[in-house]
C-alpha cells in the first residue's frame, strides 16, 4: 500500500527457487503404480564393439558364453544385430508403503514385482562343429523373469518426475531354438538391472492420470544351470550385460500439486487472501504431511499481508468509483491489520467522505433532500476531523426538509425536524427559530391542527426560545401565547392544562425582560442599531445557501468595532484594525 512499508518482501532468489526449482514443495506423492508397461531394445556386450570407447560395457569380456573348452568360440556373436535383444516388461503393484509411516513429499519409494521377457530376434547359426545331424539349432536365447523391484521417485515439476529403478528377480528360460516351437538348452538363474527414468504425466487431473516416458537400462543375466541332456553344445552357462533404452507407460495414482503449492503462487502475485485459503485447506486436508509445519509459516506470513492486499482493493475500488465497495474492504482492512495502516485507512476514508460531500451538495441542489441526508449520515462517520461542516450540511437539508413538511401540513414534524437542524448547526438557532414562529401562527389559524397536543406543546416552546432571543417581537408573540392559552383551555382534558400551565407561564415572564442597552452576540441588526446608531460602513452578501452575511464598522462611538452578523443576527465583534 502507497506510503506503508509491508512486513514481508520476497527476496527474488528464493522466489525463483519457490516457483521454478521447487513449485512443487507440497505435492501429494506418488502412493501407488498399479500397472506399467515397458518394451525396447537392449545390446549386449560383443568381441569388437566399440572397442575404441571407454565403456567397458560394450568389451568383449562382458557377453560371455561360458563354454567347456577353450578351442570352442561362438563367433557370431561378434555382428551388433546378432547381439540385439527384445525386453518386455510389465510392472505389478508398486506401492508407496514407507509413506504410510514417513510422508516425505518430493522423494517417493516405491516397492513391487514385475514380470520380463527377452529374446533375442534375429538368431545367429551355431558353428558347424556344435551341430546334430538331424537337427538345426539356433542361438536364441529366450528368459522369462519374476522380478522384485525398488523405484526412486523424484519429482519437483508439476507433469514431469525421474525414477531410479532397481530390480532383482529369477530367471528361466532356453539358449536354443530348433524349429518354431521347439526349445532345447532350458536352464534357470538370476537377473538384475538399474534403470533411469524420466515420465511425463498426460494432460488432465485426477486419479489415476496416464504417464508416458522412456528409460536408460543396464541389465545383467546370469544362468549357471543349463540342462543338455543330449551332450550336443559345449555351452554351460551365460554371463549377460546390456544396455538398452525402453519406452514405458505407467498408471499412477498421486504426484499432484497441493492447495499449498497454489498458495505459495498466490503469495508471489500479492493474492493473500487466496493464499490463507489454499494454506488452511492443506493443513486442514493434510495435518501430517513433512512440510506441515513450513505450510503454517507461510499461512503466518499471509495473514500479515492480508490486510495489504485488502487496502490495495479499496483504493482499486475507490479509484474506480465503487464507493461503497472501497469503505467495505477498507472496514475489513482496519478490523484485519495493525496500527501501521490507520493512517493510510484514515485518509481513504477522508477521500471518499469529501466525495459524499460533494455529491451531497449537488443533490442538495437538485432537491433530493433524502438521498443527500443518507449520503450526509455515512459522510458523518468517514469526516470526524469536519465535523462542523459535515452538520452544516445536515442543518441545510433538515430546515428544507421542514419546510416541505410545513407546505404538506406535518407541522408537528417539521418542527422535529427544525430541532434537530438547531442540534446541527446551532450558529443557526436565530433562523431557525423563526421557521418554528412561523409554525406557530398556522397552528392558530388551523383549529382542527391546533387540537394536537404534541403540535402545540412545540409550539410554546418555539415561542418561548424566540421570544427569548427576539425581544423586539415581543407584543407578537405575547398575542399568541395568550390565544395559545385559550385553545388550550378549551381541552377537555385537566391533566394536559396542567402541564402546559407552567410552559405559558415561562412564556408570560419573558414580557418583563427589559430589552438590551449594550451590544452583545445573538442581537438582530435592528437590536444593535436601536444601541449604536447606524453604522459608518456596511458590506453584505449571501452565500450559496441562501445566508446573508453582513459586515458593520463604527468607527467612533461608546462601542467602535467590526460587527458581524449571519441571518440578521450579531455572531461577533473585533476591534477596530
Amino acid at each position: 500500500a502507497a506510503g506503508q512499508t509491508a512486513p514481508w518482501q520476497p527476496n527474488p532468489l528464493v522466489r525463483y527457487w519457490d516457483l521454478h526449482i521447487n513449485p512443487l514443495e507440497f505435492r501429494t506423492p506418488i502412493r501407488l503404480v498399479p500397472l506399467a508397461v515397458k518394451g525396447g531394445l537392449a545390446f549386449y556386450g560383443g568381441p569388437g564393439m566399440f572397442d575404441s570407447l571407454p565403456l567397458s560395457l560394450f568389451q568383449s569380456d562382458h557377453t560371455v558364453v561360458l563354454l567347456d573348452s577353450t578351442e570352442s568360440e561362438l563367433a557370431p556373436l561378434g555382428s551388433v544385430f546378432r547381439r540385439m535383444s527384445l525386453v518386455y516388461d510389465l510392472d505389478l503393484l508398486q506401492v508407496n508403503l514407507r509413506h504410510r509411516f514417513w510422508p516425505v513429499s518430493l522423494v517417493d519409494v516405491m516397492v513391487g514385482v514385475g514380470l520380463r521377457t527377452n529374446q533375442i530376434p534375429f538368431s545367429p547359426s551355431l558353428p558347424d562343429n556344435w551341430k546334430p545331424e538331424n537337427d538345426v539349432y539356433k542361438f536364441a536365447p529366450v528368459f522369462h523373469h519374476g522380478l522384485a523391484t525398488l523405484t526412486i521417485n523424484y519429482q519437483r515439476w508439476e507433469r514431469w518426475y525421474v525414477y531410479l529403478q532397481m530390480t532383482r528377480g529369477v530367471t528361466v528360460g532356453s539358449v536354443y531354438r530348433a524349429d518354431v516351437l521347439s526349445r532345447y538348452l532350458k536352464g534357470t538363474g538370476t537377473s538384475g538391472d538399474l534403470a533411469i527414468g524420466l515420465q511425463r504425466f498426460a494432460k488432465g487431473g485426477g486419479n489415476p492420470r496416464y504417464a508416458v516416458g522412456g528409460e536408460i537400462r543396464y541389465q545383467r543375466l546370469d544362468v549357471s544351470d543349463l540342462n543338455d541332456p543330449d551332450g550336443i553344445t559345449p555351452i554351460e552357462g551365460l554371463q549377460l550385460r546390456s544396455l538398452g533404452l525402453f519406452f514405458t507407460i505407467s498408471l499412477v495414482f498421486g504426484g499432484q500439486p497441493t492447495t499449498a503449492d497454489q498458495a505459495k503462487r498466490d503469495l508471489y502475485i500479492g493474492d493473500y487472501m487466496a493464499a490463507v485459503n489454499n494454506l488452511r485447506t492443506f493443513l486442514n486436508r493434510y495435518p501430517r504431511h513433512t512440510r506441515a509445519k513450513r505450510a503454517r509459516r507461510l499461512l503466518a506470513v499471509a495473514k500479515k499481508m492480508v490486510p495489504y492486499q485488502q487496502l490495495e482493493l479499496a483504493r482499486a475500488f475507490q479509484d474506480s468509483g465503487a464507493f461503497e465497495q472501497a469503505l467495505t474492504w477498507y472496514d475489513r482492512a482496519e478490523a484485519e491489520g495493525d496500527t501501521a495502516l490507520t493512517v493510510a485507512i484514515t485518509t481513504g476514508r477522508a477521500e471518499i467522505g469529501y466525495r459524499y460531500l460533494q455529491q451531497a451538495d449537488s443533490l442538495l441542489q437538485q432537491g433530493d433532500l433524502e438521498r443527500a441526508s443518507r449520503l450526509l449520515r455515512t459522510t458523518q462517520q468517514l469526516l470526524p476531523a469536519d465535523e462542523a461542516l459535515v452538520e452544516r450540511y445536515t442543518a441545510e437539508v433538515l430546515i428544507r426538509q421542514g419546510h416541505g413538511l410545513r407546505a404538506q401540513g406535518g407541522l408537528d414534524a417539521a418542527l422535529r425536524r427544525y430541532d434537530r437542524a438547531i442540534r446541527a448547526d446551532p450558529s443557526r438557532e436565530v433562523e431557525i427559530e423563526g421557521y418554528k414562529v412561523r409554525i406557530a401562527e398556522d397552528l392558530l389559524k388551523e383549529a382542527s391542527v391546533a387540537a394536537d397536543r404534541s403540535a402545540l406543546a412545540l409550539a410554546l416552546q418555539s415561542l418561548k426560545q424566540s421570544q427569548a432571543l427576539d425581544p423586539r417581537r415581543k407584543a407578537q408573540i405575547d398575542t399568541m401565547v395568550v390565544r395559545l392559552e385559550s385553545r388550550l383551555s378549551r381541552l377537555a382534558q385537566g391533566e394536559i392544562r396542567r402541564s402546559m400551565a407552567a410552559q405559558m407561564q415561562e412564556a408570560r415572564e419573558l414580557r418583563g425582560k427589559v430589552a438590551p442597552t449594550r451590544p452583545r452576540i445573538g442581537l438582530l441588526v435592528s437590536s444593535i442599531e436601536d444601541i449604536l446608531g447606524r453604522p459608518d460602513h456596511v458590506t453584505q452578501e449571501n452565500d450559496r445557501f441562501g445566508v446573508n452575511h453582513q459586515l458593520w464598522e463604527y468607527g467612533d462611538g461608546e462601542h467602535p468595532g467590526l460587527y458581524y452578523f449571519e441571518d440578521y443576527v450579531l455572531m461577533r465583534v473585533e476591534p477596530l484594525p
